[in-house]
């Protein structure tokens, strides 16, 4: 059988196709985007990821903290931490597949990493905002650094 008509490009410089949303521990979809609450107002964030402003924070996350959940719209019991974290990875739980979070800190925006050591894909999470949809821009969190600038 002969090979496939060349396009004159090097196969090895294509374009990747379009990513197919992953499906999540408990088979539901998990999304491309964090996506904002419907109603709220968004607020500054990184380039590809949206934080949403909520009026208040989810009752289970504690001032001072960020909270991140195992299921979206801040559902489930949260992992909650107050202060910079090189390896959350231990701990498991809402940290190895994050679906929602927020940020009830006092002070300053909280940066999250995908990787122990402040490595990885990261996001910074405004103040008294969250993401009701984490989504595949952060398949973990396993660090974070507080007022980042």
């Amino acid at each position: 059988m002969p090979p496939p008509p060349s396009t004159g490009r090097n196969p090895h410089h294509e374009r990747p196709q379009a990513h197919r949303p992953r499906r999540g521990r408990r088979g539901g979809l998990r999304g491309l985007a964090l996506a904002p609450a419907a109603g709220a107002s968004a607020a500054p964030a990184p380039a590809k990821h949206a934080s949403v402003t909520v009026q208040r924070a989810p009752a289970n996350c504690p001032r001072t903290y960020l909270c991140v959940y195992p299921r979206t719209n801040f559902k489930g019991t949260p992992k909650k931490v107050r202060s910079n974290n090189r390896n959350l990875k231990p701990y498991g739980g809402a940290f190895n597949y994050p679906l929602s979070a927020y940020n009830n800190g006092s002070q300053c925006s909280v940066t999250v990493y995908e990787k122990p050591n402040y490595r990885g894909r990261h996001a910074k999470l405004n103040r008294g905002t969250g993401w009701r949809l984490i989504g595949s821009n952060l398949m973990t969190i396993y660090s974070n650094k507080w007022c980042v600038r």
